[in-house]
């Protein structure tokens, strides 16, 4: 029997089993979903445990009534998730793949979702691939996690096309709704600060490595909004979540592409330049520079080694000295 299908089953919490921070772990572990068919909701269940671990109680400690209440409330609106095993409606040759990611975070969370859109026999079809959500990091700025958002798109897309390297795979694009950091990765040749500099890095690595084109996107139509914001069964259905936005199909329908300025918020991320002075004091031409620009360096340090022995020799009776002669030695002219 072949299986057209795949299946995100979703197992009741017990109502009488305490709600502890071990119980929402462990309920959150067992859940079994590779491919990110859930992320959206899963982001809400992740935000629940966050808030738990910030009461400050012990593991088995139960925790808060409002807390208690919002997590049986995600829960039961937890339910099985089907979706085709294949995107491609047909059993005839795919001609043609285009990967479509989308990128987004919000203080919640971070999240990248993934949409193939396979040509066939004249026919065209889409649905999601796979999607990561992942709980946003505090004390960091929005356009920061939108960045760190395209990062793990960059990462989604080099992994598609190392997993689904036998599809005939004709384009890849990114689309963000972040318009600060679509200008820092199509200018990374900027000094950023450390934390966008690595970034763009390694983005603009990934992007030259497949072939990466970004565009933006307006957030009502960010298929990943839904995963950074956190998402009930019900409002993904209602979101296209599974199938991914219809006017992915039209190139006509794709939203227009403003031109990127660097914004106040933008250039904060930009080091700022250092610029040195070097300050050399005048000095008055004495004695030795005037020498100096008589003769050669070399020949004035032999005459006056000669005159030191001069000077030497006259006073060598008067201090019962030994008279010098013959050729200069290393140590006379060292002493000029």
């Amino acid at each position: 029997m072949l299986f057209r299908s795949l299946e995100f089953l979703a197992k009741p919490f017990a109502e009488d089993q305490p709600v502890t921070k071990r119980t929402i772990l462990s309920y959150l572990g067992a859940i079994y979903d590779p491919l990110g068919i859930v992320s959206p909701t899963m982001a809400q269940g992740k935000h629940i445990y966050r808030q738990a671990c910030d009461e400050n109680k012990g593991w088995n400690a139960e925790v808060s009534s409002r807390l208690r209440d919002e997590w049986f409330k995600w829960t039961k609106q937890l339910k099985t998730v089907e979706i085709p095993r294949s995107v491609a409606i047909l059993t005839g040759e795919i001609t043609g793949v285009h990967f479509h990611l989308f990128a987004d975070a919000s203080n919640l969370a971070c999240c990248a979702a993934a949409v193939a859109v396979v040509e066939q026999q004249g026919s065209m079809a889409k649905g999601l691939l796979t999607s990561k959500s992942r709980i946003s990091k505090r004390n960091t700025s929005i356009a920061r996690l939108e960045l760190v958002s395209g990062h793990m798109a960059a990462n989604m897309a080099k992994n598609l096309h190392g997993a689904l390297q036998r599809w005939p795979i004709s384009s890849t694009t990114i689309w963000m709704d972040s318009m600060v950091a679509l200008y820092w990765l199509t200018n990374p040749a900027k000094p950023w600060k450390v934390f966008v500099a690595k970034r763009v890095r390694k983005i603009a690595e990934a992007t030259s490595e497949i072939g990466i084109t970004w565009k933006y996107v307006p957030t009502d139509m960010n298929l990943a909004d839904l995963g950074n914001r956190g998402a009930p069964n019900a409002k993904m259905e209602r979101g296209n979540w599974l199938t991914g936005p219809n006017w992915l199909l039209n190139e006509a329908q794709w939203p227009q592409q403003p031109k990127l300025k660097c914004t106040n918020v933008a250039d904060e991320e930009c080091k700022p330049t250092q610029e040195g002075i070097l300050h050399t004091p005048e000095r008055k031409l004495d004695e030795w520079d005037a020498l100096l620009e008589r003769g050669a360096y070399w020949r004035t340090m032999r005459v006056t080694a000669w005159m030191l022995r001069f000077i030497s020799n006259c006073k060598a009776r008067r201090n019962k000295l030994k008279r010098k002669s013959g050729p200069l030695v290393t140590e006379e002219i060292t002493t000029a």
